[in-house]
């Protein structure tokens, strides 16, 4: 890494406003390959370790996250805008996320014998060893949850490259982790650019990645994981219709679609990119979706009545004013 490098921060900034929450330094290319190490070290012995002991480890963790889910609630709307209720709610699915494989994680990979004539045959599944995570910002906990709790339950050890908006959601899940008592290892977080991380892909200790974003930034991340020859789960971009077709009820369908559309300020892949509507119900549906838009309380996100809050960046913000003015 050379000197410039050195000096680049991680900026934490508060989307409502413009104003800087906080600073972290990017790691280095020597502490970054000090840490994934360590995943690899500690691998050896968290493989090891017994799955009612990895379930006691996420009992833990979702505790923590209930003690803490207004205060990360709050970071969410800090740094991406999210609404507080949304936040809460997506800390309480992540706390439903560990206790679920608390629960279930053991019985899910348990060996599976086979039918066979000759002999005896059987499923094993084993941990591979340090997953390298590479994930957005839109659920900031929540993505880090989904793909930390089966990869650390089956015996792997995660390394979490977050996207660089929520520096202090990315932070703070190491943090639970470590007070939950994980060994140094199980769960890590590295504060690198995007292509410092695909070229991590190629690290000794790496065996495996799992990314969230879109097609372009997926579609690099297997090609460096395809050189060398490394497993790869990708959740790209999407984009949803919703249909309504004449049976539905009219405010229960209109009601569904246009809040859909404001979850996250519309920034989720599941959010319905366009309404299609039968011509007889179309007028009627319209009318009522204005309604809905023209009530609604758009403002500061940590206010507990706020349906709308900011997008993530100014960047976002012009990019959506240019499509509405390319639609004009």
């Amino acid at each position: 890494m050379d000197q410039s490098d050195n000096k680049r921060t991680i900026k934490s900034i508060n989307p409502l406003n413009g104003q800087l929450n906080r600073e972290h330094d990017m790691m280095t290319d020597q502490e970054v390959n000090a840490l994934v190490e360590r995943a690899g070290q500690a691998f050896t012995g968290w493989k090891e370790v017994s799955f009612e002991k990895r379930a006691d480890l996420f009992r833990k963790v979702a505790a923590i996250l209930d003690r803490r889910k207004e205060e990360l609630a709050r970071l969410c709307s800090i740094e991406m805008g999210k609404v507080l209720n949304q936040g809460v709610g997506e800390i309480e699915v992540c706390m439903a996320i560990f206790k679920y494989y608390a629960e279930n994680g053991a019985k899910f990979l348990a060996d599976k014998s086979l039918p066979t004539p000759v002999g005896t045959a059987f499923i094993s599944y084993e941990p591979i060893g340090v997953i390298l995570s590479i994930q957005p910002w839109n659920f900031p906990f929540y993505q880090v949850s989904r793909s930390a709790a089966p990869h650390i339950m089956a015996g792997n050890t995660y390394v979490l490259k977050h996207s660089s908006n929520v520096p202090q959601c990315a932070a703070a899940m190491e943090e639970i982790f470590a007070e939950a008592g994980a060994p140094e290892g199980v769960f890590t977080n590295l504060f690198i650019s995007g292509a410092k991380a695909s070229g991590l892909i190629a690290n000794e200790h790496i065996r495996g990645v799992c990314f969230t974003g879109s097609e372009a930034a997926g579609s690099a991340v297997a090609a460096e994981a395809a050189k060398v020859v490394k497993k790869t789960v990708l959740e790209l971009g999407g984009s949803d219709p919703c249909i309504v077709l004449e049976d539905a009820d009219p405010d229960i369908a209109v009601r569904m679609a246009a809040l859909g559309r404001i979850q996250n300020a519309g920034q989720i892949c599941t959010s319905p990119k366009r309404i299609i509507i039968m011509e007889s119900i179309a007028e009627q549906f319209i009318e009522k979706a204005k309604q809905i838009y023209q009530d609604l309380k758009v403002g500061d996100p940590q206010e507990t009545d706020v349906q709308l809050g900011p997008v993530v960046s100014v960047e976002a913000r012009d990019q959506l004013l240019d499509q509405v003015n390319q639609t004009v």
